[in-house]
């Protein structure tokens, strides 16, 4: 159980319902702080996974760019000298960045699609809070 009862004497001691309410109600503000600071450390970490993908694929994306721009050089570069020494080398560099870029775009995106958003921590503490005021009530 991850949260241990603020009650400070056993559940089977009568004592008055205002100290009764006010101490649930204590445990449950509690409970939702606990609560909100795990769903806040998961987020955290799902969020620091999706930034290395978002990298990863902007970086790709960059390269399809710099690919483009030498396949437009290459053309230009054929239709102006019509020789095939510096149009051909342009043409193999700008298509082998473009394929570099495609690579490095789908590595990233399968990256981002990897991560996680299921917060396991944050659903397990939920059911130990509920089990925890199904014991009080009884």
């Amino acid at each position: 159980m991850l949260f241990a009862p603020a009650v400070s004497e056993p559940v089977t001691a009568r004592r008055p319902i205002r100290e009764t309410l006010a101490a649930i109600s204590a445990d449950l503000l509690l409970l939702v702080a606990q609560l909100s600071a795990i769903a806040r450390a998961e987020v955290g970490i799902a969020v620091g996974a999706a930034r290395g993908g978002l990298v990863v694929a902007m970086a790709g994306a960059a390269l399809l760019m710099v690919g483009a721009l030498t396949l437009v050089a290459a053309l230009v570069l054929a239709a102006v000298a019509l020789g095939l020494s510096p149009w051909a080398a342009a043409l193999l560099i700008g298509v082998l960045l473009t394929l570099a870029g495609g690579v490095a775009v789908t590595v990233g995106l399968e990256s981002i699609r990897g991560v996680r958003l299921q917060f396991p921590e944050t659903r397990g503490a939920l059911t130990d809070g509920v089990e925890w005021l199904k014991t009080i009530r009884r």
